[in-house]
């Protein structure tokens, strides 16, 4: 089946009329390579291309994988809910790459990044849905199935997928790239699959799900590489993340809370150098067209250089995002506050965790009162607009924890009044899911009810103080998340599937009550107990992946001994004004990397006002710069924001002179005008850029070579004409497959014309001086044939695309107006209708 016309014949009725299907995007590789290049990898997300945006995890796979010329590298992602029944309806493959319209039968691989645990819901039946053998024993017969190879941030948590005859060909776990790379590479061999999956164990953190006894050893570097920027990433169609760019300032995590896998599955903590930073930065800015920055890291506040980091990145780009950080750290480096202020920063994230001082000991968050009390006194008298507070259940509450929370609140309310500041202050909790490879272990799960008591009573103490309340995760999806964690063999995920297929199941981000009672019924059928299950009682040594991790067997035993005393020793990290301990976890394998984890940290260089001055004067000097541009047709759809970062980067692969002085996205001339993306034909799309540009802008526009260079990095996406030299309005031209009628849209505008029809066939429509006076349209032509209507319209300010093609066209329903192909012209002779 060509699913390539399937998809044409079909994308009206995917939901954002297909736009997550689509493919292509900039720095992806041409589909027609698919057949060229020797192997081919398909990267696969169990979740939606909407949901997983902001990730840049795939990403990352894709950019490492189509460095070698033999590979050819797409993605896959998860139908959302609505479009299932269409990919069923047609038997479309459920895993079907993007650019290529191959399905995932065609690939030599199939890498699944498994980001959450609850996305192994949907494994088997994504399988099932492409043409994809459960049975390994099955694929591995098949010469014309992939290996199906399963690896990211969950990679560890897969208990549930180890069997005599596994769901998945492999496992990886593991963020090394250079490993990454060397298990793509084992495809190069010409192997049997049996002797590929052979040669990949030897790669430190892969093993095959029915080899339990072979162990291997998770790998992490002493030193970061930086094959860990997005140097070159695609750019996304979604026009949320248009512009925007992760910049991964540091891995792993010196802390040691008892909850977090990534405190003990990802040691030792490294950063990069405020220099590599500044220059991968300055590359991924210029190749993805970007203007804002997030940077990544378990705690951004933990660098040891961030203020001068905060101030390189305010220097290159408009907007830089930070999310959590800790309170003790801004406690003892009370400076920072204000810098990430002055960043524009205000809304602040950070995790309390426990209720009480009891808790966070338990939960092993070196957070004592004094700390937190002189952070909260800091952020409260900052000039924030909001303060999220993340807490954890952890079934242990009692009447004392929650009567210190009580008054931790009257603390809050009372700084509050004392600064007289309010800002918007939002509690968030989720239930403790107790995870392999932390000292939590082998601690006894709680029971949901329980945890649903302790949320309630938090709930009703933060509103009856006047806080929001948040939870950022269900009972139920706590329930299907330590089900999975603790599952004692592949007999879980048994009875998940079958209870899926019974209740037509799938895992979008929530999880019915109905779902989970569907489970444990299945699972008595298997002989297991739920509450056993996730209480751990059935959960042994055994059980867990066949991993070993950084930290060593006797540290996590010491650490598990520390939680029943509800005992906290701290973490490894110096602070500006004491040197850290090394707490002994057998992390850090090199001196050098141990002597940097415990070294004093830098005081900050920076001063508040200069970096306000940086940022003020780097903004006055922002200025809006117009480019008249012509979008080919195969881009209807994609977001001008979109547009606009394809233009920037390719102004800027041109001359390296502009890359810093690009600020941003302002507007597009026909979007503006008309509220949609789905408009090809010219444009003007307006970029920001600083004073310093101008000229380089100028000189680029106004010669023909330095155009042919800028329109050679965006082949078949737009045309650069030049500067947009006037104001301008636009005519539209209508290429409908449906029939034309003018009629209703006159009358709902009560517009007199009168029509006339030429002998070619050509209906001019003029419309009377009353009408004209409306600035609805100033004209319109029409002319049909037996495969399409073309419909020229001079529009006017008061114009509504969507009223017009609704009424004029009313063969089409809703979904199908996207069918009319739409195509500006502009009119340099008339004045811009803003």
């Amino acid at each position: 089946m060509d699913y390539n016309l399937w998809y044409q014949n079909n994308y009206h009725l995917l939901s954002g009329h297909g736009l997550w299907l689509r493919g292509g995007e900039i720095n992806t590789l041409e589909p027609q390579q698919f057949e060229q290049r020797r192997h081919s990898i398909l990267i696969t997300r169990l979740s939606t291309w909407r949901d997983t945006l902001e990730s840049f995890t795939h990403k990352l796979l894709y950019q490492s994988a189509v460095k070698d010329p033999d590979f050819y590298a797409d993605m896959a992602f998860l139908p959302p809910p609505s479009d299932t029944s269409v990919f069923d309806r047609d038997q479309i493959p459920w895993l079907l790459g993007t650019s290529s319209k191959a399905p995932a039968s065609s690939f030599s691989m199939l890498a699944i990044s498994l980001s959450i645990v609850q996305e192994l819901v949907n494994l088997p039946l994504v399988l099932r849905k492409s043409g994809i053998p459960m049975s390994k024993k099955e694929r591995l017969e098949r010469p014309d199935i992939p290996l199906v190879i399963l690896g990211g941030a969950s990679a560890l948590y897969t208990s549930s997928l180890l069997s005599d005859d596994p769901l998945v060909d492999g496992i990886f776990a593991g963020e090394e790239i250079d490993n990454i790379e060397k298990l793509f590479h084992c495809l190069k061999t010409g192997r049997s699959k049996k002797e590929t999956l052979e040669h990949m164990e030897t790669v430190g953190g892969f093993f095959q799900p029915e080899n339990r006894e072979r162990i291997t050893t998770k790998v992490s570097a002493p030193l970061l590489k930086e094959n860990l920027f997005l140097s070159n990433a695609s750019i996304s169609n979604g026009e949320e993340q248009a512009g925007k760019g992760n910049l991964q300032i540091s891995e792993g995590c010196p802390s040691f809370c008892s909850f977090c896998a990534e405190s003990f599955s990802r040691k030792p903590y490294r950063e990069f150098t405020v220099d590599t930073l500044v220059r991968a930065a300055s590359e991924m800015k210029k190749n993805m067209g970007l203007h804002s920055v997030e940077l990544y890291s378990f705690n951004f506040n933990m660098h040891s250089d961030f203020p001068e980091l905060l101030a390189q990145m305010c220097r290159l780009f408009e907007n830089v995002k930070l999310k959590s950080q800790r309170f003790d750290l801004i406690a003892d480096n009370p400076e920072i506050l204000p810098l990430i202020h002055a960043a524009g920063k205000s809304s602040i994230t950070c995790g309390l965790e426990g209720i009480s001082g009891r808790l966070r000991r338990y939960l092993h968050k070196s957070l004592d009162n004094y700390r937190l009390r002189s952070s909260l006194s800091l952020l409260l008298r900052a000039p924030i607009r909001e303060l999220k507070i993340f807490l954890i259940a952890t079934g242990l509450e009692n009447e004392e924890d929650f009567s210190e929370y009580k008054d931790l609140l009257t603390f809050i309310c009372e700084s509050m009044s004392s600064a007289g500041r309010h800002p918007r202050v939002i509690f968030s909790m989720t239930p403790l899911v107790r995870f392999p490879f932390t000292p939590l272990e082998k601690e006894p799960g709680c029971d949901p009810s329980v945890y649903r008591e302790v949320m309630l009573q938090v709930e009703r103490i933060s509103r009856s103080r006047g806080f929001e309340f948040r939870s950022s995760a269900s009972i139920d999806d706590y329930a299907l998340s330590q089900l999975l964690t603790r599952a004692p063999g592949s007999a879980v995920i048994e009875a998940i599937d079958e209870a899926a297929q019974e209740c037509g199941f799938i895992y979008y981000e929530e999880v019915p009550a109905q779902f989970i009672e569907i489970v444990k019924k299945k699972l008595r059928v298997r002989g297991l107990d739920f509450m056993k299950v996730i209480s751990g009682a059935e959960w042994t040594d055994k059980s867990r992946s066949p991993v070993a991790i950084n930290v060593t067997p006797e540290f996590m035993e010491e650490a598990s001994g520390l939680l029943s005393r509800f005992e906290d020793r701290g973490y490894c990290l110096g602070r500006t004004d004491e040197k850290g301990v090394c707490r002994g976890c057998g992390a850090c394998k090199e001196e050098m990397t141990r002597d940097k984890i415990v070294s004093l940290r830098k005081e900050t260089k920076y001063s508040v006002q200069s970096l306000k001055d940086m940022i003020s004067k780097s903004r006055a000097q922002n200025r809006f710069f117009p480019f008249k541009i012509s979008i080919d047709r195969s881009r209807r759809g994609v977001p001008k924001e979109t547009m606009g970062s394809v233009l920037a980067r390719a102004l800027m692969l041109c001359d390296e002179r502009l890359v810093e002085g690009f600020r941003g996205f302002r507007g597009s001339l026909t979007s503006g005008r008309l509220g949609t993306g789905w408009i090809c034909g010219e444009d003007v799309l307006t970029l920001i850029w600083k004073e310093d540009c101008l000229q380089v802008l100028e000189e680029i526009c106004s010669k023909p070579a330095a155009l042919d260079k800028v329109n050679g990095f965006m082949r078949n996406w737009m045309t650069l004409q030049g500067k947009d030299s006037g104001t301008v309005s636009f005519s539209l031209e209508f290429r409908s497959p449906f029939h034309f009628d003018i009629s209703p849209f006159l009358k709902e505008n009560a517009l007199k014309c009168t029509m006339t029809k030429s002998p070619e066939g050509v209906c001019s429509y003029c419309f009377t001086p009353q009408s004209l006076k409306k600035k609805i349209v100033e004209s319109v032509k029409s002319r049909a044939s037996s495969e399409e209507t073309v419909v020229t319209v001079k529009t006017g300010q008061k114009f509504s695309l969507q009223e017009f093609m609704s009424s004029s066209f009313p063969m089409c329903s809703g979904d199908e107006l996207v069918r009319i192909e739409v195509g500006a012209k502009l009119d340099p002779e008339s004045p811009r209708m803003v």
